[in-house]
């Protein structure tokens, strides 16, 4: 089955398929790992010189570009290093084609090199060339600094423009002739057509901040603002940009979300502010009831806000010490992440006074209920689940989520740093989904 794998820049620098495994080679840093079919990386060696570039020969051994000695250096199975070839220029990328040849690039020029050593001048640009790979067709592509993707036969070194005006950060082209464009800064990878026409689109996220399940799907929302919607089983969907909150809750079908002193709902095309809280805010959390009832956390000035159905407020909370995610449990009380006191508050609706509810380890930042009645408190330490008499009870220490959520299926949680949503599996929160970040 073809398959296009994605490099992130934070963590592999570089990549090559390994048509021996099925998998790939991949640098990060100084180090040369292995990655088999079923994505498990091993440790191959950790290279004493500065590498840009790597591939795997016809007889797989793995080539590895040596900037700053500009040298093609070969590593063979046995973990040997040896210099194949020293070119005239700094070697910033090394590929081979299906046919077994090898070609390493400069910043201007792609040489043809041999195992013996020899090499010979490809092509040379007046345009910088900043990554090189090879099309299912085994064309090379290249992409430059004047916003031009061009196929280069490997034979001859002609050149044929095939993206005029845009600027990516990766390109391949698949079997059926579809040419796939990486946009880091979009997060999206985009596959066009011979014509140059828009086929097909990946939509990626980076760092996810929340998530809500909305009976059918669930939204997301990453640091970038961007809103995306993912069905059990499917592929995210960007659904909007700019919706600025960090929590999010669903309000009879419409998802809304907080921010400085605002209250806002996605009406489908954009943020419309609906309501607002007096005085100077920084709003968190967000919890809904059936009714219409919204409330939301002010970590500012350490108080919570609710608003009716018609977005009037009905009452303001005082005695929290920094609160952040909220939730309504079943019978409608209101409980709070007290994040500068490890505790869970509860409001019962009869009075404006908070009772302690439950302790907990770490500063609690997302709230979220069980259908069986549990609380599940994510914290700057551990997942924990709170029974209803407040006994709290790890799901798993030392991770690291950001929001929580439930739905038919499982637990989901959100983990910021790794750009990954994961699903609990009884013992551990398993990734679920990723982010195609910096593609």
């Amino acid at each position: 089955v073809p398959r296009v794998f994605v490099a992130d820049f934070s963590n592999v620098y570089a990549m090559s398929p390994d048509s021996a495994s099925g998998g790939l080679v991949a640098l990060k840093g100084y180090d040369v790992y292995r990655i088999n079919a079923g994505g498990v990386p091993t440790l191959v060696k950790s290279l004493p010189f500065y590498p840009q570039g790597i591939a795997v020969s016809a007889s797989g051994n793995i080539l590895i570009g040596d900037y700053y000695n500009k040298n093609v250096q070969m590593l063979d199975v046995a973990g040997n290093l040896t210099v194949m070839a020293t070119l005239p220029e700094y070697v910033r990328q090394v590929v081979t084609d299906f046919a077994g040849n090898i070609f390493a690039k400069s910043d201007y020029t792609i040489y043809r090199v041999k195992p013996d050593g020899s090499y010979s001048v490809l092509l040379t640009l007046t345009e910088y060339m900043y990554e090189l790979s090879v099309s299912a067709d085994n064309q090379l592509l290249t992409w430059t600094n004047y916003g031009k993707t061009y196929e280069i036969d490997p034979a001859t070194g002609t050149t044929t423009i095939l993206q005029p005006g845009t600027y990516p950060n990766g390109v391949t082209r698949d079997a059926s002739g579809r040419l796939w464009v990486a946009f880091s800064g979009e997060n999206r990878l985009i596959a066009y057509n011979a014509a140059g026409t828009e086929v097909a689109k990946i939509d990626g996220f980076t760092f996810p901040q929340d998530i809500v399940w909305t009976g059918s799907e669930f939204q997301f929302l990453d640091s970038s603002y961007r809103l995306f919607k993912m069905p059990v089983g499917g592929t995210a969907t960007r659904i909007g940009d700019s919706f600025y909150a960090q929590y999010l809750a669903m309000r009879n079908g419409v998802l809304h979300g907080a921010s400085g002193n605002s209250v806002y709902r996605w009406s489908g095309t954009r943020a419309e502010s609906v309501a607002s809280v007096t005085g100077s805010a920084s709003l968190y959390g967000i919890a809904t009831r059936p009714d219409g009832t919204l409330s939301v956390a002010d970590n500012y000035s350490s108080r919570v806000v609710t608003f009716n159905a018609s977005n009037a407020v009905v009452n303001e909370f005082a005695g929290l010490i920094a609160p952040k995610g909220l939730a309504f449990d079943a019978s409608g009380r209101l409980h709070v992440a007290n994040s500068g006191s490890y505790s869970i508050a509860r409001f019962d609706g009869t009075t404006r006074i908070p009772t302690p509810f439950a302790r907990v380890n770490s500063s609690p930042k997302y709230l979220a209920f069980e259908s069986s009645g549990n609380l599940l408190v994510s914290t700057s330490s551990a997942v924990v689940r709170i029974d209803g008499q407040g006994t709290p009870t790890s799901l798993e220490d030392y991770r690291y989520l950001e929001a929580i959520t439930t739905d038919a299926g499982g637990i989901f949680g959100v983990e910021n740093s790794a750009s990954t949503i994961r699903k609990f599996n009884s013992t551990k929160f398993q990734p679920f989904a990723a982010g195609l970040s910096f593609a």
